[in-house]
């Protein structure tokens, strides 16, 4: 078992190296934030395989939820960006995602990790009551609005153009 070299996209983008798949793989340091990038150069299909950790979680009002393991076919000659990662599903006691890989000849993957979105961005409460939730919820690339999570009204954080 291997662990993938993560790799950071940037603005200015990244030309991500690949390495050979093994049969048993691992993300390091997962946060909820990282893809794979599969590509199969080989005769047959690969079914890529992210094992949850925490398959069932209490949500008030409805019981547990359930989540089982990712599985995807990559068929041969395809390629696939494949996750994010939750966390609390599927990190490990040691924070990493167990992958696994039906296949193994010329396929070559890619741990790529996204770049925080403006729901990272901090920012001010309009009024003392909307204060609970700034991460967008809604977010408009036709006017760059972020609405706060609690507005009624849809307000945005960010001026329009």
């Amino acid at each position: 078992m291997a662990d993938y070299t993560v790799q950071t996209v940037v603005e200015a983008g990244i030309t991500p190296s690949y390495a050979a798949a093994a049969s048993s793989d691992a993300i390091p340091n997962n946060d909820g934030q990282i893809m794979l990038h599969v590509k199969n150069g080989g005769g047959s299909s690969d079914t890529v395989t992210a094992v949850a950790q925490n398959t069932a979680a209490p949500v008030p009002g409805m019981g547990n939820l359930t989540r089982g393991n990712i599985v995807v076919a990559v068929p041969n000659g395809q390629e696939r960006m494949i996750g994010p990662f939750p966390a609390v599903a599927f990190n490990d006691g040691n924070g990493k995602v167990q992958i696994t890989h039906s296949f193994l000849t010329s396929v070559t993957v890619a741990a790529i990790k996204l770049p925080h979105g403006l729901s990272d961005y901090p920012s001010k409460p309009k009024s003392p009551r909307d204060h609970t939730d700034h991460r967008c919820l809604n977010f408009r690339t036709d006017r760059l609005a972020c609405t706060v999570g609690n507005s009624r009204s849809g307000a945005s954080l960010w001026p329009s153009r």
